[in-house]
């Protein structure tokens, strides 16, 4: 055996090294020994210089260069994805919107049009443009109380004089829809009343539509206006009707009007028609602003006219419905004659020429030269009345 330390050869059975004088019993030490000297009497590799990579040794390495490129790529992609995604998530701005609802408003799309302004306040609170647009939407399906309550909900918000003001204005739209709609309820049962009057007046059959207005036909008409608050009206087969309150003790309560409208305004050629016991009155002319405004013909009968005269026709211009400037009137006689006095008229003031004292009647001269052979005057007893077309002026 040999000694854990030095390596010498000792007896079997020692305790100790005779050389070092160690201790023999030392197993895990004589094992490391062991194990040293076994290393160091193993063989060495040779030196070798460094070898070149071999083309394996490449491919794997371009390997690599491709799947890091490809990695890159990949998340260059994913990142444009995420910046498309984000983009389109984002939705359309206000203004957007606000385009997009104006849109709808105009091909008259109102339920669209009332989602889209929705959104808008559901983004923005305070967008008095999308109130307006929202408050225009429900007027479109004639919710006027939604209208209203949009409007003052935004004003609340944004004290915005301009949704005041819109506000007020729906309120009076409101009072007229509502009329509009009462109106229709209460003419529901005349429409054919409409039909024959439209009939007449589009045939020119006057006289015949006088005989019709003392049918129990048109008292059926008038029972019905009774219950309106303005006036009505009506689109038929043979053009536009309208009747109108004129509180006339000549020829009646209400006139008839025959003609061109304008967003239920009377604008353009009609004809306006009355009668009431017996006499009756027609005016046919231009109309503007919802009055007689430019040329108008009169003809009318009444009972106190003279006893010869057939008609009395007064044929010039009215402003507002009352004459103005040079005006003929005329009488039409029995014997086919015709009496013309031209007259002057100041917005529906007598031009007087002279005065006759000694006429204590009709004192004021405003024709001088006039009937049959133009050699006779025309005078008159007032002339601090309006003359015009009935229902505009205070005398006709």
């Amino acid at each position: 055996m040999f000694c854990n330390q030095c390596g010498s050869e000792v007896k079997s059975g020692a305790k100790f090294c005779t050389k070092c004088g160690a201790r023999l019993d030392q197993p895990a030490q004589q094992d490391a020994y062991q194990q040293e000297q076994s290393y160091y009497q193993q063989p060495q590799p040779a030196y070798q210089q460094p070898q070149q990579p071999g083309p394996r040794d490449g491919r794997k390495k371009s390997h690599i260069g491709l799947i890091i490129g490809l990695i890159i790529a990949a998340c260059i992609v994913i990142a444009g994805m995420a910046g498309m995604l984000f983009f389109l998530n984002r939705g359309p701005s206000i203004e957007e919107r606000l385009e997009m609802g104006n849109r709808y408003l105009e091909d008259l799309d109102y339920d669209e049009a009332i989602e889209v302004f929705q959104e808008i306040l559901d983004i923005d609170p305070k967008c008095v443009d999308a109130y307006m647009g929202l408050a225009d939407a429900y007027i479109g399906v004639e919710d006027y109380e939604s209208a209203m309550d949009i409007l003052e909900k935004g004003y609340d918000k944004t004290e915005d004089d301009d949704l005041k003001e819109r506000l007020e204005e729906v309120e009076v739209e409101k009072e007229s829809y509502d009329r509009k709609i009462r109106n229709e309820k209460v003419f529901a049962g005349v429409e054919d009343v409409f039909e024959n009057i439209a009939g007449y007046c589009e045939a020119g059959n006057y006289d015949e539509l006088f005989e019709y207005m003392q049918s129990d036909d048109y008292q059926r008409l008038l029972d019905a206006v009774d219950e309106l608050e303005m006036a009505y009206c009506v689109e038929t087969s043979h053009g536009n009707v309208g009747i109108y309150e004129v509180n006339n003790e000549v020829f009646g309560n209400y006139m008839i009007y025959y003609g061109d409208y304008q967003d239920d305004v009377r604008e353009g050629e009609g004809d306006w028609l009355g009668y009431f016991e017996g006499n009756n009155y027609h005016a046919r002319g231009s109309w503007k602003a919802d009055a007689p405004n430019g040329y108008q013909e009169v003809r009318e009968w009444s009972n106190r006219l003279g006893e010869t005269v057939v008609y009395r026709v007064i044929k010039g211009d009215t402003v507002d419905g009352l004459w103005n400037g040079p005006v003929d009137w005329c009488f039409e006689e029995m014997d086919g004659t015709t009496e013309v006095y031209p007259v002057t008229f100041e917005e529906g003031k007598w031009v007087v020429l002279d005065y006759d004292e000694a006429d204590e009647t009709s004192p004021y001269i405003v024709c001088l030269t006039g009937g049959a052979s133009g050699d006779r005057k025309m005078t008159t007893d007032d002339v601090d009345c309006t003359e015009g077309i009935m229902g505009f002026a205070t005398s006709y």
